[in-house]
């Protein structure tokens, strides 16, 4: 998603703002997956 940044890198040298940037990619993931197991889970019961 950010052509040219390391964010690994970035977390090793204490970039904050890399590690938030990460952390609402991961939390955005999280509610649109959780929104799919929700409508499957639904359908199974």
């Amino acid at each position: 998603m950010t052509k040219g940044v390391e964010e690994f890198e970035e977390l090793k040298k204490g970039n904050v703002a890399v590690a938030l940037e990460m952390a609402g990619v991961i939390i955005a993931v999280a509610l649109i997956v959780q929104v799919g197991v929700l409508g499957i889970t639904q359908g199974l019961v």
